[in-house]
Order: C-alpha cells, then sequence, then structure tokens
C-alpha cells in the first residue's frame, strides 16, 4: 500500500491540483499512513499546505472541536482523514471541511461509500482487498461498486461514463472527472 502513495500523490497533483479528492484504502491504519505521506510528498515540495484551503482562525476553531490526535495533525494540512474508528463528532468535522472545501483531500475507508454523498473530482482507490473480521480472512471489493458509490453522475452511468478517464497503475485506480461542475 505504502508504494502506491507517490503515485497517488502524482495523480492529484496531475488531474486534481485544487479540486477536491477522496482516496479510499484497505483499512483505519491505511488512512493514516497514506495521509502522512502525502503530507510528506507536499513538504518535499515546498509546500506542505497546499491542500489547506481555511484561514488559521477557521482552522483552530474547527480543531477545538476534534479529539483525534492524528486527524488534527493532518487537518492541519488540509487532509482529512475519514473512518469507523473516529468519533462521531470527528467525522462530522471533517465531512463538514471536506463539503465546504476547506480541505482537499479525503482519505477514507469503503465504509464512507455507504450512504454518504461527497462530490469529487479525483477518486483514487489504493488497493481493493479488506479484512473481513467475521471471516478471519482478506476479501476483495469491487472498485467499480465503490467508485458508483461515490458521485451522483456515475450513479446514473455507471456502465456508460464517456466523461470519465481512468488511469490504472498497479492496484490504484484514479479516475479524473471531466466535469467543469466542480
Amino acid at each position: 500500500m505504502a508504494t502506491m502513495n507517490k503515485p497517488t500523490y502524482a495523480a492529484i497533483m496531475q488531474h486534481s491540483p485544487t479540486k477536491p479528492v477522496l482516496v479510499f484504502v484497505s483499512s483505519r491504519r491505511q488512512t493514516r499512513l497514506t495521509a502522512l505521506d502525502l503530507i510528506a510528498l507536499s513538504a518535499a515540495e515546498g509546500n506542505p499546505r497546499k491542500f489547506l484551503h481555511m484561514s488559521e482562525a477557521t482552522l483552530q476553531a474547527a480543531l477545538a472541536h476534534v479529539s483525534d490526535p492524528n486527524l488534527k495533525n493532518t487537518l492541519s494540512f488540509g487532509i482529512g482523514m475519514h473512518s469507523a474508528g473516529l468519533s462521531a463528532r470527528d467525522r462530522a468535522v471533517v465531512e463538514k471541511l471536506f463539503l465546504e472545501r476547506k480541505i482537499q483531500v479525503l482519505v477514507c475507508t469503503s465504509t464512507l461509500a455507504w450512504g454518504v454523498n461527497f462530490p469529487a473530482f479525483l477518486v483514487v482507490v489504493k488497493g481493493t482487498e479488506f479484512y473481513d473480521a467475521k471471516t478471519k480472512r482478506y476479501g476483495q471489493f469491487s472498485a467499480f461498486w465503490l467508485l458508483c458509490r461515490c458521485s451522483p453522475i456515475l450513479q446514473q452511468h455507471c456502465f456508460h461514463a464517456p466523461y470519465l478517464t481512468c488511469y490504472f497503475r498497479s492496484e490504484c485506480v484514479c479516475v479524473a472527472f471531466q466535469s467543469t461542475s466542480l
């Protein structure tokens, strides 16, 4: 999974340098590791806060409502994390900041695709394997299903989407929307 962070960052910078990005990962742990790698990669280019689109005062007000220390850290760079491991309050803060475009990148587990609709210009799926605690083994989820859950545009045109450009690199699936509405 870590080897996919650099191509993920490159895809963000090429296809969605200023627009909303969802990065789906396979576990809660991967949300944190991916977010930290994206911060490190942007810092290496000299602008670690390139994904942050709010004033320092607004950021501090939002961080006052966040309890998870890792989330506080990543939000300071404009990258949110979303997983079942966060408190409902922390998830609500992240969702609000992403929907208001105050943070540009949201790294999340596939549970975000269940019933939550976030508009994103770029969707990255880092791998399609997940651990099923009930069966105590790894399984595969359908990246196509996950992508269809991400956008109302895709939900309407899941089987015929000429406005999409798909990029495949290893198990990292990047979808760049060619839409002017975002």
